[in-house]
């Protein structure tokens, strides 16, 4: 057996796993972005019998996620709900997010909302339980930034992954409905150990390629189009990255001076800023600031987990960079502090 036949009969297993899994569960919808998880999760129900309701979250019609969402849809025949931004539903969603993640990192928020948004929307629909596309990045290597890691690396990245629990299960508590991650379960997880990293990254034309036995999956039944995509973050693909620049223009810069010298937060972007501002008005508290410095972040002074802070979004990598979205806030703010 060729190594991609081995790793079409690794997918093919991984579908039938995920179909039991929606099953066990009792789940009735999906949130289909049109990515590659997604889109994996929706081809292995149809071709285990099983139709969910789809649910696509997009900022409006010409978000980049629209036209793949649309086209397994078509393609598998599913009844589809598409969600477009409004501002009550937005402006609802951001006080949710704020109030259940306490955090003012604007890429996390940015993401969390559409998440909200589907969840929000999935229950009028009368969803019971409702499976997301969640673990393929984390099991399959899905992440750019893991593409040219060795496979010692690859392995501690799982076992630091495995455990872990995402923004979809958390807001689904908060809103009272069930929330199963597609690649999560403990079969998935279990089976994934035997699945070949050269079947999860592999070269291919000219490309190297994350989840890969999940593409090809994909472009054996004919959705090349979305087998072969980029990965796209769901910031990027459901458009609402938009909603960056929208709370950038929200805030005056005198506003962010006044919050800084209240917070002491060296705010790296005016969207931390006018997140910040948000959870304040929201009564919401802020994470104390950490008591070990040796924890404390460089930008907020939050502890840090793993080296990434949950409150404001920075990292700090493995050559000691601080990592953090910024715009020009952060050097004007430095500038007008230090004169």
């Amino acid at each position: 057996m060729s190594g991609e036949e081995s790793c079409i009969k690794y997918s093919r297993r991984l579908a039938k796993l995920v179909a039991q899994s929606f099953l066990e569960e009792e789940c009735d919808c999906l949130l289909l972005s049109g990515g590659i998880d997604t889109s994996f999760t929706a081809l292995s129900l149809a071709l285990h019998g099983v139709k969910p309701k789809a649910i696509t979250v997009l900022y409006d019609d010409g978000s980049p996620d629209n036209r793949y969402a649309r086209i397994i849809v078509e393609k598998l025949g599913l009844k589809h709900v598409v969600v477009t931004a409004s501002d009550e539903l937005v402006g609802d969603c951001l006080r949710k997010v704020l109030r259940v993640f306490k955090t003012i990192d604007p890429v996390e928020v940015v993401c969390d909302i559409p998440l909200c948004m589907g969840l929000t929307v999935a229950l009028r629909e009368g969803c019971k339980c409702v499976m997301t596309g969640d673990g393929g990045d984390e099991l399959f290597f899905g992440y750019s930034f893991l593409l040219d890691k060795n496979h010692g690396y690859l392995e501690e990245w799982v076992k630091r992954v495995i455990g872990k629990r995402f923004s979809s299960e958390i807001m689904g508590e908060y809103l009272g409905l069930k929330v199963v991650p597609a690649f999560y379960s403990s079969k998935v997880k279990e089976y994934s150990r035997q699945i070949p990293f050269s079947c999860r990254i592999r070269k291919s034309g000219k490309r190297i390629w994350g989840k890969y036995l999940l593409r090809i999956f994909l472009d054996e039944h004919g959705l090349s189009e979305i087998a072969w995509r980029e990965k796209t973050p769901v910031n990027i693909g459901s458009g609402f990255n938009i909603l960056l620049n929208q709370w950038a223009q929200r805030i005056p810069f005198n506003t962010v001076l006044r919050l800084y010298r209240e917070s002491f937060i060296h705010f790296p972007s005016k969207p931390h800023a006018y997140l910040y501002l948000k959870l304040i008005e929201e009564g919401i508290r802020p994470p104390d600031k950490c008591i070990n410095p040796r924890k404390a972040c460089p930008i907020c002074g939050r502890c840090m987990v793993d080296d990434h802070c949950s409150f404001c979004g920075a990292s700090i990598g493995l050559d000691g960079r601080v990592m953090v979205y910024s715009d020009e806030l952060y050097h004007r703010l430095r500038k007008v502090m230090s004169s």
